[in-house]
């Protein structure tokens, strides 16, 4: 019995919910994509440069 009023509350408490529209959720999605992007490029572009750098420290000889 308890697993069914559960059931209805939540039920009940998804129709008080503000969907956000297709349209909204598109543009998140969209803006959530370019920041990705964004992010992989520098963490990439980073990793790059520190890498050079360790193997020019790696190559110096004492």
């Amino acid at each position: 019995m308890k697993l069914k009023d559960y059931l209805n509350d939540t039920k009940q408490e998804l129709t008080k919910v503000s969907w956000p529209t297709r349209k909204k959720v598109l543009a998140l999605v969209s803006v959530i994509l370019v920041i990705l992007v964004f992010v992989a490029v520098y963490v990439f572009v980073v990793d790059n440069i520190l890498s050079f750098v360790i193997r020019a420290f790696e190559s110096i000889k004492i």
